[in-house]
C-alpha cells in the first residue's frame, strides 16, 4: 500500500522531514553574471519561482503554472510569460518542451537551468538538443545588446505578453 505525499514528507511525529525541504538555490556565479544583471526585476522573480521546484534530479523537467507562480510571488500572468521568454533569451534557462494540447489534454512547458546538467528525458521535445552531462552555461555566453535595443526587446516582450501589439516588428526575440 502506497503512502500518501504527506506521510512521505513528514516524520513519525508528523513534523516535516528536513531532507524534503524545497528552496531556490541560485549560485553566486549566476547572480554576478551579465545575463542575470540585465534581467528585469520581475523576470528574476520568475527565475526564483521556477527554482523552488528544482531538485538534484529534475533539471529540465521544471514547470511553473500560473497558479503556482501566483503563490510564489509572480502576481501577473503576463510577467510570468514575459519573464520566461527573457530568461530563455539571456540563456539562464532552456525550454526543453513547449506547452501544447496533445491527445485531448494539456502539456505544460518544461524548463531547465543552464548552470546545471540537463539529462535526456522522453518528455523533452524531439528538437531539444541541450542535453548532456556537462552544463551548457549558456548564460555565460550571452552578450547584451545596446541598452536602447535591450529596452526595446523587453518592452516588446512585455507588450505581447499583455496582449498588446508588437512595438518592434523587426525583432522577433524568440528563443
Amino acid at each position: 500500500m502506497a503512502r500518501d505525499k504527506r506521510a512521505r514528507l513528514t516524520g513519525r511525529r508528523g513534523t516535516p522531514d528536513p531532507g524534503h525541504e524545497r528552496f531556490a538555490k541560485l549560485p553566486e556565479q549566476v547572480c554576478e553574471s551579465e545575463a542575470y544583471a540585465w534581467n528585469t526585476d520581475w523576470s528574476r522573480c520568475v527565475l526564483i519561482a521556477l527554482l523552488v521546484g528544482a531538485t538534484e534530479s529534475n533539471n529540465g523537467l521544471l514547470s511553473l503554472t500560473a497558479s503556482e507562480a501566483r503563490t510564489r510571488g509572480v502576481k501577473d500572468q503576463w510577467k510570468l510569460y514575459a519573464g520566461l521568454r527573457i530568461l530563455c533569451i539571456t540563456g539562464l534557462i532552456a525550454c526543453t518542451r513547449h506547452g501544447r494540447l496533445e491527445r485531448g489534454g494539456k502539456l505544460c512547458s518544461l524548463y531547465g537551468v543552464t548552470w546545471r546538467a540537463i539529462l535526456p528525458n522522453e518528455k523533452f521535445d524531439t528538437d531539444f538538443d541541450g542535453c548532456g552531462a556537462v552544463p551548457s552555461n549558456a548564460y555565460l555566453k550571452w552578450r547584451p545588446p545596446s541598452r536602447k535595443e535591450w529596452r526595446s526587446i523587453v518592452q516588446r516582450i512585455a507588450n505581447t505578453s499583455r496582449g498588446r501589439k508588437k512595438s518592434c516588428p523587426n525583432h522577433d526575440g524568440a528563443h
